[in-house]
């Protein structure tokens, strides 16, 4: 049983070390979000420096990177452990 939660807890983890706005702008303009704006990788951020479209992927992604990761608990350790 204890595989599995480090596993989970690995995994969580690194879906929460990507940025997805760090991604998402390096992608479509080739900077780093991090030097624009208030200089937080985050979908407000992105909504200030490149509107709205880019702000809402970037909510999108980081919503799914959370849903992963309680899906995944869930899925791998059970309901008792995945908190």
């Amino acid at each position: 049983m204890i595989w599995p939660l480090i596993a989970v807890l690995a995994g969580s983890y690194v879906l929460g070390c990507f940025l997805a706005a760090y991604y998402v702008t390096r992608w479509r303009h080739g900077v780093d979000i991090r030097a624009s704006g208030s200089g937080n990788a985050g979908a407000r951020n992105m909504a200030r420096v490149y509107g709205m479209p880019y702000a809402v992927l970037t909510l999108l992604i980081d919503g799914a990177k959370g849903a992963i990761a309680v899906w995944a608990g869930i899925y791998f350790v059970g309901l008792e452990w995945a908190g």
